[in-house]
């Protein structure tokens, strides 16, 4: 029997070392391919996108409309307080054998009131208590004083603003020390004057419990001006 030179027992030796190792690297786990450099990203979907932008301009329009519907003004019906102010308008033709003076009129008043764009709100539902300022009244502010509001709508709506008061108050139901808040934010306040009538900030009252279908006029004889800020 011939026995093999050792070199080549040698040689075998290797070959089967080398076969082992290869088997072993099989067996492992293949490593994750290398991304694609050409590849692009993933982005986001954008129909998803769009229609999440869709959500929110929804969502924008939903409050939107609801804000709208909650500041909406409900018209009134029957003769308002803009009615009334303008059948107040003119006065009427002096009688000189008359024994009590001649009604007051407003149409001074309807002017700033369309001045300020407050007609809608004294034409809406209320109802309102309206201390409204004679014709005599604005009679006594200076020229340049009512020119000067005209001219500052702002300021003439918190000026008109001081005068509505929300809610209907009759003339018997003013007690002294009364106060109410006025829709410019301020409050007025019911005084008893030395005859024992009552005022509104020390302002008579000229005439009361004037009737429309949102609210009631009480005519008083002056401007009255809202406590500076």
């Amino acid at each position: 029997m011939h026995r093999l030179p050792s070199r080549w027992l040698v040689a075998l030796f290797a070959v089967l070392v080398l076969a082992l190792a290869a088997c072993e690297v099989d067996e492992e786990e293949e490593p994750e391919e290398p991304a694609d450099p050409t590849e692009e990203p993933d982005e986001d979907d954008p129909d998803e996108e769009d229609e999440a932008v869709d959500d929110d301009e929804a969502v924008d329009d939903d409050d939107a409309a609801l804000e709208e519907e909650e500041t909406e003004l409900t018209p009134a019906e029957g003769e308002t307080i803009v009615d009334l102010l303008a059948d107040r308008g003119e006065a009427p033709e002096v009688d000189e054998d008359a024994e009590e003076p001649a009604e007051p009129t407003y149409a001074t008043l309807l002017e700033v009131v369309e001045a300020a764009e407050l007609v809608e709100l004294l034409d809406s539902e209320g109802p309102f208590t309206v201390f409204a300022p004679t014709d005599d009244a604005f009679a006594l502010q200076p020229e340049d004083t009512l020119e000067e509001l005209v001219n500052d709508p702002e300021r003439l709506s918190a000026v008109l603003g001081y005068h509505v008061v929300e809610g209907e108050v009759a003339s018997d139901e003013l007690a002294d020390g009364d106060e109410f808040e006025t829709v410019s934010g301020a409050t007025v306040r019911v005084v008893e004057n030395e005859a024992g009538d009552m005022t509104i900030q020390g302002v008579p009252i000229v005439e009361a419990d004037l009737e429309a279908s949102n609210g009631v006029v009480h005519g008083i004889a002056a401007l009255m001006l809202p406590p500076a800020e």
